[in-house]
């Protein structure tokens, strides 16, 4: 067992928003997370890690899905196959150096290659109704012309539940209305029911949703010295719930880290932070940020003996320079 473990039990509790148990337990638990990449990686992911690192622990599998058939289907990949072979060989070297170094990666148009996968499909499509796909879509994508992208996402969706062999399955609070409408279709199939664990949507530094903000709001995996004194310096005292977050998710997960010769544990963070005081605030920030460089230090460093897999970024840009 890792010594982390109290910590990822507690970034657990303090990320998972929606927990509902599987209908039905396996001897072999697997969970899996659905992600799109396409622009570096940010510290934003960290909840998701830190939430598949606590299943680790626990026993489950982890499966991470690289979803390039959603992308190419609402024309977002820009990029020829070998190109993107490589940005997911990069999320990949990451999600394994933050400690998921056992977890199963898979491309999703592999699945699609094959024609189980769409023979399932149609199987489980004889049961969605125009009004299961338009309840299920997010409320923003609901106008006049709803792409045929989303209106497919939840079919896909459901269909990859019981294809890759899930027990449970990771996603944001968002896409609660989509769980709900996939279970009742697998129900309907006879097939076994995952439980599902939804995090809300990860805020940049400022609180601001991620898919609003710009490299220079969002703290990167590539942040030099200089740019993360310079992102961590914009925070003050109204920014507690951040702070608290990027030490649960970022920080005491991977760095051990002690104030004023004791552990820093999370009710010493809140004791903290409730102090509002410019001297305990500057050491919050302080703390935060040496946690924060030894650990991007150590990861950026790695970088260097493979440096083909980040040969596609804009670093500068990353680092919001």
């Amino acid at each position: 067992m890792s010594t982390f473990s109290k910590e990822l039990k507690v970034a657990y509790k303090y990320n998972v928003r929606l927990e509902e148990i599987p209908e039905s337990e396996k001897s072999d638990s697997i969970i899996i997370y659905g992600l799109t990449p396409l622009l570096p990686m940010h510290l934003g992911f960290d909840p998701i890690i830190a939430t598949l690192r606590y299943f680790k622990y626990k026993g489950f599998k982890i499966k991470i899905i690289f979803g390039d058939t959603y992308l190419r289907m609402e024309d977002k990949l820009k990029i020829g196959p070998k190109e993107y072979e490589n940005v997911c060989n990069y999320y990949k070297y990451i999600f394994q150096k933050c400690g998921l170094e056992n977890a199963e990666f898979v491309l999703h148009s592999d699945a699609t290659a094959n024609s189980t996968y769409w023979f399932q499909l149609a199987n489980i499509a004889n049961d969605m109704s125009l009004r299961n796909v338009y309840q299920s879509i997010p409320g923003e994508y609901r106008n006049d012309s709803i792409p045929l992208a989303k209106s497919l996402h939840t079919l896909m969706q459901t269909n990859d539940i019981e294809y890759f062999g899930a027990t449970h399955v990771l996603g944001s609070l968002t896409q609660e209305r989509i769980y709900y409408v996939s279970r009742d279709l697998l129900r309907k199939n006879d097939f076994d029911i995952p439980g599902v664990i939804l995090i809300s949507e990860t805020q940049d530094l400022f609180g601001q949703l991620l898919k609003f903000s710009s490299s220079k709001s969002r703290l990167s995996y590539h942040e030099d010295s200089g740019s993360l004194k310079n992102k961590l310096g914009q925070l003050n005292s109204s920014h507690s719930d951040v702070i608290r977050s990027l030490f649960i998710n970022s920080v005491m997960p991977y760095e051990k880290s002690s104030v004023d010769g004791k552990p820093l544990t999370i009710e010493v963070l809140n004791d903290f932070l409730e102090d509002e005081s410019e001297k305990t605030f500057a050491k919050v920030i302080s703390l935060l940020y040496n946690g924060l460089i030894t650990r991007l230090e150590k990861l950026n460093k790695d970088f260097k003996k493979t440096p083909e897999l980040i040969s596609w970024i804009d670093l500068d840009r990353a680092r919001g320079y």
